[in-house]
């Protein structure tokens, strides 16, 4: 019972970690990228009873270039993907075919997100960061 106790913390360790690296990634490329906002073109909504997520198109200007990208959502609430929705996206400005949904950072797992961003950045600021 102990020993499955154990496995049990150590994966919802591993879990959180990486729920934390993935949206500290964004709020990083948040800093770097260029913010857009635009409308979802199309959507591909998966049957109900699906694993699946829904995949938007997006159209987007930049440098006066237009540029269509699809993605995935990580969702299935139909309501917030569907055609003609605002959507905001993460652009690099030297390659925009790299983008992703810039989303929402409210909730407390989130507030840890930013905080090691912000140390992240602290350190690169003051040259200790590799």
């Amino acid at each position: 019972m102990g020993n499955s106790l154990g496995i049990f913390f150590a994966l919802l360790i591993m879990i959180f970690g990486t729920y934390i690296s993935v949206r500290a990634r964004q709020l990083y490329l948040r800093g770097k990228w260029i913010s857009i906002d635009t409308s979802i073109i199309d959507c591909d909504v998966p049957p109900p009873a699906s694993e699946t997520t829904i995949v938007i198109t997006v159209r987007f200007q930049l440098n006066g270039e237009f540029h269509v990208r699809k993605l995935n959502t990580g969702s299935n609430d139909a309501m917030t993907y569907s055609r003609g929705n605002a959507v905001s996206l993460l652009v690099n400005p030297n390659n925009p075919k790299k983008c992703l949904l810039d989303t929402d950072y409210t909730g407390p797992v989130e507030k840890i997100a930013i905080w090691l961003v912000e140390k992240i950045q602290d350190f690169q600021q003051s040259g200790r960061f590799l």
